[in-house]
This record gives C-alpha cells, sequence and structure tokens, in this order.
C-alpha cells in the first residue's frame, strides 16, 4: 500500500497504475473532492474521521470521475473496487499509520 501524506503524492494518487491501494493522510479535517484522470480501474473510496470511522464510501468510482464526500475527513483510502468490505478498513487504516509513524 502507498501512503499519499504529501500534496505532490496525493495528486498524483494512483493515476496511470495498474491495480493498487492508497492511504490519503491529512494534518487536519478537509472536504476537498476526489478525482480519478488517468486511472486504469475502478475504485472503492473510504473516507475516515480522525477517530478511523467510516464517515462516508463511495463504490465503484470510475475513471475521470469526481466524487464530493458528505462531510469533512482526515483520512481516505483507495482500493479495486469490491475488494474490501466497510468493516474492514477502520483496522486496515490504522495498521498502516502505525506502520508508517504517522499521526493516531
Amino acid at each position: 500500500m502507498k501512503i499519499a501524506d504529501t500534496h505532490f503524492k496525493r495528486a498524483l494518487g494512483l493515476m496511470f497504475k495498474k491495480d493498487g491501494e492508497m492511504l490519503f493522510i491529512f494534518d487536519k479535517d478537509v472536504d476537498y473532492s476526489v478525482w480519478t484522470p488517468f486511472m486504469n480501474f475502478s475504485i472503492d473510496v473510504f473516507f475516515l474521521n480522525e477517530k478511523l470511522e467510516v464517515i462516508d464510501v463511495k463504490r465503484s468510482m470510475d475513471p475521470w470521475k469526481v466524487y464530493k464526500p458528505s462531510g469533512t475527513y482526515r483520512y481516505f483510502f483507495e482500493s479495486r473496487d469490491g475488494k474490501y468490505s466497510e468493516k474492514k478498513i477502520p483496522d486496515i487504516v490504522k495498521k498502516e499509520i502505525v506502520k508508517n509513524n504517522k499521526r493516531h
């Protein structure tokens, strides 16, 4: 899994990749839209607050689409569509944050 914790990494995301997963980490709560230019596959996007609670989900987001989540979030996780159930996401995200010595 890749970590997107800088502006450049977040802007690049999973563009041009054939597959993959990415965790986007922000220093504060944000309400940015997610866009999927140059994506080669559909993704599920899970938005989490600072307590690692899933607060919004966008399933099967196709390439070249934009999605605005329903509220602010601290993290979001992208994966190939259908790969994970919503209830597994907080544990996956927490594991990556700890593994990469990020906040939380």
